[in-house]
């Protein structure tokens, strides 16, 4: 992601958080209804679509979410992946110009192979917006304390996120190469 929209995603998550008083760990249910959206269920995504996001107004949006094929960690990481298309694609609450011009915005279905760079993007903001830093720092020095080892499935159990994600945020924070 380019430096200008990876500081501008930073600033949003962290000024979200603090305006709607996120606390870990997250309700992204109530987090999005907060931002004046909707999740909803939707057995009649696609075979291997996880969810999609579109505006549905001038100030709502709707999550589709496919319930048949998730775990609470992947309903967990597409819920913050469409997120990330809401704030970084379609400019809600980040920039008023390009959601005004969205008419009817409908994400490219997030799905489990073949991923073009709007789909990377809205994986790398889940992954910030999920897995903070220094949360993630702190908890793999504090299981490495308590235990001497850091199983990759404790640090996706507690962010509440697939385990493949878990190998990329720490890679991005350079814990291990």
């Amino acid at each position: 992601m380019e430096e200008v929209k990876y500081k501008k995603m930073q600033k949003w998550i962290n000024n979200s958080k603090n305006k709607h008083e996120l606390k870990f760990p997250y309700d992204l249910e109530n987090f999005v209804r907060s931002l004046n959206g909707e999740i909803q269920n939707n057995e009649n995504l696609e075979a291997g679509v996880y969810g999609s996001i579109e505006k549905i107004s001038d100030k709502k949006f709707k999550i589709s979410i496919n319930p048949l094929v998730f775990s609470a960690q992947e309903r967990t990481f597409t819920i913050a992946h469409e997120i990330g298309h809401l704030i970084l694609h379609m400019g809600y609450d980040i920039d008023p110009k390009k959601w005004e011009n969205i008419d009817s915005y409908k994400d490219s279905p997030y799905y489990r192979f073949g991923y073009s760079q709007e789909e990377d993007e809205a994986d790398e903001f889940a992954r910030n917006f999920l897995m903070p830093e220094s949360e993630v720092q702190n908890f793999i020095q504090e299981m490495s304390n308590r235990s001497g080892q850091v199983l990759v499935s404790d640090v996706a159990e507690k962010f509440s996120v697939p385990n493949k994600q878990v190998l990329i945020r720490v890679k991005e924070l350079g814990i291990i190469d």
